[in-house]
C-alpha cells in the first residue's frame, strides 16, 4: 500500500468514527454467551452488500446453534445490527484483531474463523498462524480487485485460508488469472443464496398501494426496476437513460444515494422516479409490481437483487459481460444483452414486451423452484466448510 492509499484509508476511518461516535463502546471486548463459535471478520459496517452480507450470515448462523463473535474493521451505521446478533468488537489494527482472536481461542476455545470478502484477506495469515480454521469468501470481481488494490490481500487469501469460496465460475477464473494463481482443490464455486425475507400477503398489497398512490403512472404502464446503491458500477446513469429512450414504461430504482447521483438528478426523465432506500416490506411490494428487473451493472459478481426478483417471479435483463450473471440468468428466466449499455437495454425491453414474452418468463419462474437458492443451505455449506484444517497446501 502506497502512502496516498494508506492516507486514504485512515482518513476514511476517521470519517466514519466521527459519523458514528457511539461505536466507541464496540471497542471493549465482549464476552461471548458460548466457547467453541465461529467467528465472523467484515471490513465495513455499511448499508452495502458485503456488510448485509455479513449480517445475514451471523443471523443463520445463530440460527443453526451456533456461537458467533463479529469483528468489523471500521465505526459504521451498522455495528447497532451486528451487536443484536452477536458479541461485536472493533479492529482497527492487525495488532488488536491479533489480541482478539488469542482472547477467543485460549479462554472461550474458538477455532473457526470467517472472512468475508478479499478485503479481509490481509489478516486472513493472522488467523492461520493462531491455528484457526480460515474459511474465506470472495465476492469480488478482477475488476473491482484491481480498483480497490486488494491484489496482495487477495493473494494472502488464497494462500492462508483452509477454502475459498467464489460466488461464481467467472469470478474465481478472473481472480486467479489476475494473480497469476493456480486452481487449487480448496478452491470452489458456491452461489450464496437468498437471504431477503419476503412479505407476507397483507404487506405486499399495503406496499403496493403505497407506490401506486405516490406514483399513479405505474396504474398504466409496464414497470421496470432497478436496486442498488446509485454509484457508476451499478448503472444508475444507464438505468436512467434507458428509461428516457423508453418512455412507455415506468422506472423505478430503489437503494442507497450516493454522490455519483446528484450530477445526474439535474437531468431526470418524467418516466424515472428515486425511491430512495427501502426496508424488505417495501421491497416486497416494489418486486409484485415490477413486470422486469433491469439489473444495469456495469461490474457485478452476482447480485443478490437477481434471485429476489426470481422469489417474485420477475424476469431480469441484465448484460452478459458485466460478470456472474452469465451463471444465473438465460432464457427460462430474462434476457442477457451483449453490452451495459441504454441502447443494449432498450432494445431488450422492447423486446421482453413487443411480444409478451414476460408472461411466458413470469409463467416460468412460477414453476421454477426458488428454493434453489436458500441461503440457509449455503450457510449450511459455509459452516461445513469450517469443520477443521483443509488437507491440501497453503
Amino acid at each position: 500500500m502506497n502512502r496516498l492509499q494508506f492516507v486514504k484509508k485512515k482518513l476514511t476511518k476517521l470519517r466514519y468514527a466521527v459519523e458514528n461516535p457511539l461505536d466507541v463502546r464496540y471497542l471493549k471486548f465482549i464476552k461471548p454467551q458460548r466457547g467453541n463459535g465461529i467467528v465472523v471478520v467484515i471490513h465495513e459496517s455499511n448499508q452495502l452488500g458485503a456488510s448485509l452480507l455479513a449480517l445475514h450470515t451471523a443471523e443463520e448462523l445463530v440460527a443453526q446453534g451456533e456461537s458467533v463473535y463479529i469483528i468489523s474493521r471500521q465505526f459504521g451505521q451498522l455495528n447497532k445490527k451486528y451487536a443484536t446478533v452477536a458479541p461485536l468488537q472493533i479492529a482497527l489494527t492487525d495488532r488488536q484483531f491479533a489480541v482478539i482472536l488469542t482472547k477467543l481461542k485460549q479462554n472461550y476455545g474458538f477455532k473457526r474463523l470467517l472472512m468475508i470478502t478479499a478485503a479481509v484477506g490481509d489478516l486472513t495469515k493472522i488467523g492461520h498462524d493462531l491455528g484457526y480454521s480460515v474459511v474465506s469468501e470472495i465476492h469480488e470481481l478482477a475488476s473491482v480487485i484491481e480498483v480497490l488494490k486488494l491484489q496482495d490481500a487477495t493473494k494472502q487469501m488464497l494462500r492462508y485460508s483452509d477454502k475459498v469460496v467464489f460466488s461464481t465460475s467467472i469470478a474465481k477464473n478472473e481472480v486467479l488469472d489476475l494473480l497469476h494463481e493456480q486452481d487449487k482443490s480448496k478452491i470452489c464455486i458456491r452461489p450464496q443464496g437468498i437471504y431477503f425475507k419476503k412479505a407476507d400477503k397483507n404487506t405486499i398489497e399495503n406496499s403496493k398501494r403505497d407506490l401506486i398512490s405516490k406514483y399513479p403512472k405505474i396504474k398504466d404502464k409496464k414497470v421496470v426496476v432497478g436496486v442498488g446503491n446509485t454509484s457508476e458500477r451499478k448503472g444508475i446513469d444507464l438505468f436512467i437513460e434507458t428509461a428516457r429512450k423508453v418512455p412507455e414504461c415506468v422506472f423505478l430504482w430503489a437503494g442507497k444515494r450516493e454522490l455519483y447521483y446528484n450530477r445526474l438528478a439535474k437531468d431526470l426523465p418524467n418516466n424515472f422516479f428515486y425511491l430512495g432506500q427501502m426496508n424488505s416490506d417495501q421491497l416486497s411490494g416494489l418486486y409484485e409490481l415490477a413486470d422486469v428487473l433491469l439489473l444495469s451493472s456495469r461490474q457485478d459478481t452476482l447480485p443478490s437483487v437477481i434471485l429476489e426478483a426470481f422469489l417474485f417471479h420477475v424476469p431480469v435483463i441484465a448484460a452478459r459481460d458485466s460478470g456472474g450473471v452469465i451463471d444465473i440468468v438465460n432464457n427460462s428466466n430474462g434476457i442477457l444483452t451483449a453490452t451495459a449499455s441504454e441502447a443494449d437495454f432498450s432494445e431488450a425491453i422492447k423486446e421482453m414486451f413487443a411480444n409478451n414474452k414476460y408472461i411466458t418468463l413470469k409463467k416460468d419462474l412460477i414453476e421454477a423452484d426458488a428454493t434453489d437458492f436458500s441461503f440457509s443451505s449455503y450457510v449450511s455449506y459455509i459452516k461445513n466448510c469450517l469443520t477443521g484444517r483443509h488437507n491440501g497446501t497453503v
